[in-house]
C-alpha cells in the first residue's frame, strides 16, 4: 500500500482541469463497456482530462473503438493489464488523478 497523499503533494494549480481515471478489465465486447462508452467519450476537455487504465486481456474491436474515442478526447489510454497493483497505483499516483473510477462488471447469480 502507498502511503497517503499529502496536501503538498497535491496539484491544486488553478484551472487545471479535473483528473479523472477509470481502471477496468472489461473494456472490450463485455457489458460493462457498453455503460463505460458514454463517460469515456463525452467528458469536457476543458473541464476533465481522461485517463484510462485498461487490464484488458483480449482486446477486440470493441476495446480500439473505446481507445480511439478517449484519444479523440484529448484523453490517455494505459495498457496496464500486465502490471502489480502496486504498480498500477504508483502509476496512478504519478499521473495526478483526483477520481479514480473502479468498472468491474459485478453479476449476480442465483
Amino acid at each position: 500500500m502507498l502511503p497517503e497523499v499529502t496536501p503538498a503533494e497535491r496539484d491544486v494549480t488553478p484551472g487545471r482541469g479535473l483528473r479523472v481515471g477509470y481502471v477496468s478489465p472489461d473494456l472490450f465486447t463485455h457489458s460493462v463497456s457498453y455503460f463505460a462508452e458514454a463517460p469515456l467519450s463525452r467528458h469536457s476537455r476543458s473541464r476533465v482530462q481522461l485517463y484510462v487504465y485498461s487490464c484488458v486481456g483480449k482486446p477486440d474491436a470493441k476495446t480500439v473503438r473505446l481507445r480511439q474515442q478517449v484519444a479523440a478526447n484529448g484523453g490517455v489510454w494505459r495498457d496496464v493489464g500486465r502490471l502489480p497493483e502496486h504498480q498500477l497505483a504508483q502509476l496512478v499516483r504519478q499521473d495526478g488523478i483526483d477520481i479514480l473510477v473502479e468498472l468491474t462488471g459485478r453479476q449476480y447469480t442465483a
